[in-house]
């Protein structure tokens, strides 16, 4: 799979705009994946990746405990974790 920083400018982007309109952060790149950072409730973010047509690797999913980063409250889960997913551009 290409890796995702090597896809065309017109996928990247419109794949990040979509977590930000979506209320997620993205968080950075991994292979074919980008990571982002899921807002609290995850139901309707993850609708809105599947409506961009945004495939979540479910195996990626795990929770990271929030440090002095201090996101926003939205992007909280349980309190003190931060919620990350990889998603990738369907073909």
């Amino acid at each position: 799979m290409t890796p995702f920083h090597e896809l065309p400018d017109r996928i990247r982007l419109a794949t990040r705009d979509a977590i930000d309109r979506a209320g997620g952060s993205v968080a950075g790149y991994r292979g074919p994946y980008v990571q982002a950072a899921i807002p609290d409730p995850a139901g309707p973010f993850l609708g809105a990746m599947e409506a961009a047509g945004l495939e979540l690797d479910e195996r990626s999913l795990h929770y990271f405990p929030l440090g002095s980063d201090a996101p926003p409250a939205a992007l909280r889960h349980h309190g003190g974790y931060w919620l990350f997913g990889n998603f990738s551009p369907r073909p």
